[in-house]
C-alpha cells in the first residue's frame, strides 16, 4: 500500500498559476493614469474645462482604481487557490477562495483526449503556459504548464487502456 502512495506521489504532481496573472492590475493602473494625463492636461487646454468637470473627472478615475484594485484582491485570492492535478480518477481543477465556494472539477480519464500547451513568446521566457484539456479544463498562465501537459498525458496512456 505504501508503495502505491509514494508512487502517486511521484507521478501526480499539483501545478499553480503563476504571478504573471497580477500584472494586468499595474498595467490598467497606468492606462488609467494615462487617460487621466491626457483629459487634465492636454485636452484641458484646448477645451477648458470648469472646475466641476475636473473634479468629476478625478473622482470617476479614482474610484476606477479602486473598483479594479478590490477585484485585484479577490482575483488574487483566485490564483493563489487554483490547482491542477491529476489522480486515479481523472485531471482536476481544485478552487477554494472563499470557505463556501469551495470546489472542483475535471474530467475522468475515459473521457480524456490529450492535454496540450499552448506557448508563445512571453510564455517561453517566463515559464507560464495555457493549459487546455479539450473544452474541459482551459488554465491560462500555469506555471510550468508544458509539465503539466506531460503529467497528464503519461497516466492517460496507462488509463485509457
Amino acid at each position: 500500500m505504501e508503495v502505491e502512495n509514494s508512487a502517486k506521489e511521484e507521478i501526480y504532481e499539483r501545478f499553480r498559476i503563476l504571478w504573471i496573472a497580477y500584472i494586468r492590475l499595474g498595467i490598467f493602473i497606468a492606462s488609467l493614469y494615462g487617460v487621466y494625463y491626457l483629459l487634465v492636461y492636454v485636452v484641458n487646454e484646448k477645451v477648458n474645462f470648469t472646475p466641476n468637470t475636473l473634479n468629476i473627472i478625478t473622482w470617476v478615475i479614482i474610484a476606477l482604481v479602486v473598483l479594479k484594485s478590490v477585484f485585484f484582491v479577490i482575483n488574487t485570492l483566485f490564483f493563489k487557490s487554483v490547482v491542477l492535478y491529476a489522480d486515479d480518477d481523472g485531471v482536476w481543477v481544485y478552487i477554494s477562495v472563499f470557505p463556501r465556494s469551495k470546489g472542483f472539477y475535471g474530467i475522468k480519464w475515459r473521457g480524456i483526449d490529450e492535454a496540450l500547451f499552448v506557448a508563445g513568446f512571453v510564455s517561453l521566457l517566463l515559464r507560464n503556459y495555457s493549459f487546455a484539456k479539450g473544452s474541459e479544463i482551459i488554465l491560462n498562465s500555469v506555471y510550468k504548464g508544458h509539465e503539466a501537459v506531460i503529467h497528464v498525458n503519461e497516466p492517460h496512456k496507462i488509463y485509457s487502456r
